[in-house]
């Protein structure tokens, strides 16, 4: 394993300036897609059925007094819950189904069925992008990498494959687990001459990955079964390789060796993801989280600063905020322009880092 202390999580912020829309901004589209008043319009009879599901959640937050944000996750991710029908396990403490569902639904939730594969058809859209003009920016961590010396673990919550394609361009190695197209734990357990010098760890999945019954493969995902996971609160799957990657993170943000753990674009609203991090830094109150956002305004100021580390922290759960340091910038400008080994001088005095 490697030995590095510098360890990086993208989320969807960090694929933004690749012009890949976030989950809020994908929901955004799909429902003007509902109402688009084009001939042969193919979304167009999802329309209610898609208010109603969407109306349903709604209910469940305000019932619950909550505050969650309606996104396209949490609509795939009610639409698999439905799909169990009788199989889900509560169902028999329910009754039976809303009637409109039922009756927007059509037989066997087929039309459930079809608006779901719709769905994951226009997230590939969205995916697909020129990934050698808009994304250039990820070759900042290639370049990061080769003036540390040390091989990177980045860990990804996006499907979107902008660092593959980059390190392809750039003819460096890019370790995702896979050998002859199959993934398996044991390619991330290499010997140390054989070390990528970037580890990827894509915990909810990628969109040219497919899940069969015994494996996943390296292919251009049948929609049907592309192995990604939807939903913040049915991410921990115990199957692998999301287990593993999963476990991954937690194993390697835990130990003594990492310093920096830095989040790049993430908006800390997966729970699975921020007890992860609450636990590393309870653990070690040397490690700091760094996180890079951009603010609507430059220079920002010292309130701001401590309404985003207060706002952190409340996700976290920490009791303060000493261990989390806030940046300034948009993905592209950090990782283009900041990313280096002089950006973490200023914080070693606070941490002995062998720069």
């Amino acid at each position: 394993m490697n030995n590095s202390e510098i360890l990086f999580l993208l989320g969807a912020g960090a694929s933004c300036d690749a012009k890949i829309p976030v989950s809020s901004q994908m929901l955004n589209e799909l429902e003007m897609k509902l109402v688009e008043n084009v001939e042969n319009n193919k979304w167009k009879e999802y329309k209610n059925l898609y208010y109603c599901i969407k109306s349903g959640i709604q209910y469940g937050i305000g019932i619950s007094n909550k505050t969650n944000e309606i996104n396209i996750e949490s609509i795939i991710n009610t639409i698999d819950e439905l799909l169990k029908s009788y199989e889900h396990p509560i169902y028999p403490f329910v009754g039976s189904w809303v009637p409109r569902l039922t009756e927007l639904a059509g037989k066997e939730f087929e039309k459930i069925k079809n608006f779901r594969k719709l769905i994951i058809e226009q997230l590939k859209i969205w995916m697909e992008i020129h990934y050698d003009e808009i994304c250039n920016y990820y070759s900042g961590l290639i370049k990061f990498q080769k003036e540390y010396e040390h091989p990177l673990s980045i860990f990804s919550l996006n499907y979107d494959l902008c660092l593959e394609k980059q390190c392809k361009l750039n003819s460096v190695e890019v370790n995702r687990g896979f050998d002859n197209h199959i993934w398996s734990y044991k390619n991330f357990d290499r010997h140390d001459d054989n070390i990528a010098p970037i580890n990827l760890y894509k915990i909810h999945g990628s969109i040219d990955w497919e899940l069969t019954e015994n494996e996943v493969t390296e292919r251009d995902g049948n929609i049907d079964r592309l192995a990604i996971i939807f939903g913040t609160s049915y991410k921990l799957q115990y199957i692998d390789p999301f287990l593993f990657l999963f476990y991954e993170f937690r194993r390697q943000t835990l130990e003594s060796a990492t310093k920096f753990i830095v989040c790049i674009g993430y908006s800390f609203n997966d729970e699975h993801i921020n007890g992860i991090l609450n636990q590393a830094l309870i653990k070690d109150n040397s490690k700091k989280i760094i996180s890079i956002r951009p603010f609507d305004c430059c220079p920002i100021t010292l309130e701001e600063i401590n309404n985003e580390k207060e706002y952190i922290c409340k996700k976290l759960k920490l009791c303060n905020s000493e261990n989390v340091c806030i940046e300034n910038y948009s993905a592209n400008k950090f990782l283009e322009y900041q990313l280096s080994k002089d950006f973490f001088i200023k914080y070693k005095d606070e941490i002995d880092i062998p720069f």
